[in-house]
């Protein structure tokens, strides 16, 4: 995963893997779009983030006119090294993550948690 994200921000992707991701996103804007309460859902996100509810109606046409710049830009910003964080759950000896280049590495301390079955 890591390393898809670090190649999407040099802009390692191809002409195939930006028209699948296009059309997942379609796929997922009709599905919503086909029944009254997912279409609901979109309108009403829209709606609570200030977004037009034209933005709504547009989508697929923006989604068209993504291109790879456009994927470099929105990665670069909001999946840079800085804004990934991995936490791992216990201790597992022998584990070495330096070599998934995470930068500054950290221990954070729960204290006592009493553990129950769910």
């Amino acid at each position: 995963m890591l390393e898809t994200i670090r190649a999407l921000r040099d802009g390692k992707i191809t002409n195939a893997g930006l028209a699948a991701g296009r059309e997942v996103l379609l796929a997922r804007w009709r599905e919503s779009m086909a029944s009254v309460e997912g279409a609901a859902a979109l309108y009403a996100t829209a709606s609570a983030n200030g977004v037009p509810f034209e933005a709504t109606r547009t989508f697929p046409a923006r989604i068209a006119r993504l291109g790879r710049d456009d994927l470099v830009k929105v990665a670069t910003r909001y999946l840079g090294e800085a804004n990934l964080h991995v936490l791992f759950v216990g201790y597992h000896p022998g584990m070495d993550v330096r070599s998934l280049r995470l930068g500054a590495l950290g221990t954070v301390e729960l204290g006592e948690a009493e553990l129950t079955e769910p």
